[in-house]
């Protein structure tokens, strides 16, 4: 009931008493935290913009790809997919099931170091190029050319199959489109691929991929979302009423190229995460690859995004486990990645506002209402052991301001006055700083029990000095000296 001025009768009350209270508007369409991303500011780097140097500046077509260039290519891994304790760092080239497919230099340089073992990357081989980046060749079945005998040379030198040899820059010079290898199934590969990556100096992994040129790999399939979950992030937040993740699946998958749509809403308070579950695939092929970049937008605007197109090699690829759901994924089995910025996450993969990433579902606006008894008839359901509804429930029997200040208007929360007036004289004066608990904890409760939706309104922060009224007198209700309530009772 909002009315310039609020009209309460008294007809068959006989005695009416009011109490002045704060309301809580809720709005849960606003979500804090995503203002600094709406302004374009950035908190974080993107670990390729990083250590001063910068994204790494590589022309279209710089890089050749090392597998049948010029023929279209499959992937059985992509950059940045979620293995058991690490990021996968670079790209895992499929060759038709079979070992011994040419592996052709990327570009021109000079071969760099030589690794062969029986773990690990297997046998490899590294290439450095003059813009200082190195592409890594790995799982190869044999070394091609004059290096090929230098390793058997080697290997007769030392008496060990198991060897890394690093070359000065002008020992083995090598052009692009030279057969250096052929690939593999060497080390710790499960299949015959290649495993091709490029590194910088400091011996972080980037996609290939990103710096594009590669039309032997096509991708025009969108991923495939299998799982969403919201978490509560705080002691007093809630999602679905509970403190505890809600985790949602998909009945049926979208047609092609068509979004995924969870047409529930889902009710949460305060601070929560959101967490996500998907792969992807690429043109023509059956198997699942990673997700490499994920956005969060909220109300339109940009919240949230991560992007997997550079590593830290081997350390920052050992934080998966903060980047994932870990005791979720060793309790239940689904592998969720969080989609915030959690407490000791300190991988540049990142674009968020300060809150980096965690949702603050929040009520909107603060107002004042009037809750009017009857006492009279409270008093006979008393009586007759009846619930009081009665008379708490009758026409008129809540007016609401018609003014509603934005949260945002009010410093603290913990210190906010409010008043009503009597014909006049001031009836009740509070201080939300006196309440016994703070409006999240009492959202927080009331959420428990019942699913708050945009526009409810909560009664909350009754001060002293509730007393009766009778036809003719007027009520004023203040907030912060602004008067936002007139209710004239007659």
């Amino acid at each position: 009931m909002g009315l310039k001025t609020g009209l309460i009768t008294t007809k068959h009350l006989n005695r009416l008493l009011g109490a002045l209270v704060l309301l809580l508007a809720l709005q849960p369409a606003r979500v804090g935290g995503q203002e600094a991303d709406s302004s374009g500011e950035r908190k974080q780097k993107s670990l390729s913009e990083m250590l001063g140097g910068g994204r790494p500046v590589v022309p279209a077509g710089y890089f050749l790809f090392p597998i049948a260039p010029g023929k279209p290519g499959f992937l059985s891994g992509s950059m940045g997919e979620l293995r058991p304790h690490h990021f996968h760092g670079g790209l895992d080239i499929k060759t038709g099931g079979g070992v011994n497919q040419p592996v052709y230099a990327a570009a021109d340089g000079y071969l760099s170091r030589l690794k062969q073992s029986s773990f690990g990357y297997g046998n490899t081989l590294y290439i450095t190029h003059a813009n200082g980046l190195t592409t890594v060749y790995a799982h190869l079945n044999e070394f091609r050319g004059p290096v090929a005998e230098e390793l058997l040379r080697q290997q007769y030198e030392k008496q060990t199959y198991e060897l890394e040899l690093n070359f000065d820059k002008d020992k083995f010079p090598v052009k692009r489109g030279e057969v250096v290898a052929l690939s593999g199934n060497t080390g710790g590969s499960a299949g015959p691929h290649l495993h091709w990556e490029v590194r910088d100096a400091q011996d972080r992994q980037y996609n290939p991929l990103q710096w594009g040129g590669f039309a032997e790999v096509q991708d025009h399939v969108a991923p495939i979302l299998q799982a969403l979950a919201v978490e509560p992030l705080a002691i007093e937040s809630r999602v679905e009423r509970v403190f505890a993740k809600a985790v949602l699946v998909p009945k049926v998958q979208p047609a092609p190229g068509a979004a995924t749509v969870w047409a529930d809403t889902i009710s949460a308070f305060g601070p929560v995460g959101l967490l996500v579950q998907g792969f992807d695939r690429f043109d023509n092929a059956w198997n699942k690859n990673g997700i490499q970049r994920v956005t969060v937008r909220v109300n339109g605007q940009p919240f949230y995004e991560h992007t997997i197109d550079a590593v830290p090699f081997p350390a920052g690829s050992r934080q998966i486990s903060n980047f994932l759901d870990y005791h979720y994924q060793h309790t239940q089995g689904r592998q969720l990645q969080k989609l915030w910025v959690d407490e000791g996450n300190d991988l540049n993969i990142y674009n968020t506002g300060p809150g980096k990433g965690r949702l603050n579902v929040e009520f909107d606006a603060i107002g004042l209402g009037i809750d009017f008894t009857a006492r009279d008839v409270q008093s006979e359901l008393k009586k007759k052991g009846l619930p009081w509804e009665l008379a708490k429930a009758f026409d008129g029997s809540a007016p609401i301001s018609t003014t509603f200040r934005p949260v945002a208007d009010f410093a603290d929360l913990a210190n906010i006055n409010f008043h009503l007036e009597v014909n006049g004289e001031v009836k009740q004066r509070g201080n939300s700083g006196l309440m016994l608990h703070p409006f999240a904890k009492i959202i927080s409760f009331v959420s428990q029990y019942i699913t708050l939706k945009m526009g409810d309104l909560i009664f909350t922060g009754t001060p002293s000095g509730v007393g009766p009224v009778k036809a003719g007198d007027q009520l004023h209700g203040f907030l912060e000296g602004e008067k936002i309530l007139d209710v004239a009772v007659r």
